[in-house]
């Protein structure tokens, strides 16, 4: 089996697990504070894989691939990592997890775990993965694609739970700010 089938089965698993956590983990009736944020992030997210299906076919079309098919394995390795990280930061949530913003009464703040140094690693997993499957095309174009666009609908839905959890947590959420990374540990 090549690389590619790995890639699609992966993508297909992880589709699957998101597709299960919207439905488990709805959150209360009145709850969702999510200004249009989950769906814009998916919407991203899928105008992404579109548009570098169409980058990658165009780069094979033109002998633009720009690096050797063994380096798909990395890019294997950065999907399965970002997927882990990504189950992983959801679990520590627990029931804390829903996939719109909202906040519950007497929720209280996690920074335990992968949320000791990152603020949203649900974000730097999905965002792993992305280049993952951006580096599994051998296309610059499609990494550029894969990573840009999502970013946009990533960057927007951190804001607004941001706003959120201050809101909520106050100078508690002002204080994890302060010692946390948003995204990227030692960058964003």
């Amino acid at each position: 089996m090549n690389v590619d089938a790995f890639v699609n089965i992966l993508l297909i698993l992880w589709g699957i697990f998101e597709i299960v956590n919207v439905r488990r983990h709805r959150p209360p009736d009145g709850a969702v504070v999510d200004r249009h944020s989950f769906a814009g992030m998916w919407i991203a997210i899928a105008v992404a894989f579109t548009l570098a299906n169409l980058v990658r076919a165009w780069c094979q079309a033109h002998h633009a691939i720009l690096w050797p098919a063994s380096l798909q394995v990395l890019g294997l390795g950065l999907m399965g990592a970002g997927i882990g990280l990504r189950v992983y930061a959801i679990r520590m949530l627990g029931s804390r997890f829903t996939p719109r913003v909202t906040v519950q009464p007497g929720q209280t703040l996690v920074t335990t775990g992968p949320y000791r140094w990152v603020r949203h690693p649900t974000y730097t997993g999905l965002w792993l993965a992305l280049i993952g499957v951006g580096v599994t095309t051998r296309c610059g174009w499609a990494v550029l694609v894969l990573t840009g666009i999502p970013f946009m609908g990533l960057w927007y839905r951190m804001r607004v739970e941001e706003q959120v959890l201050t809101a909520f947590f106050g100078d508690a959420y002002r204080d994890y700010v302060q010692r946390t990374w948003r995204l990227i540990p030692f960058i964003y």
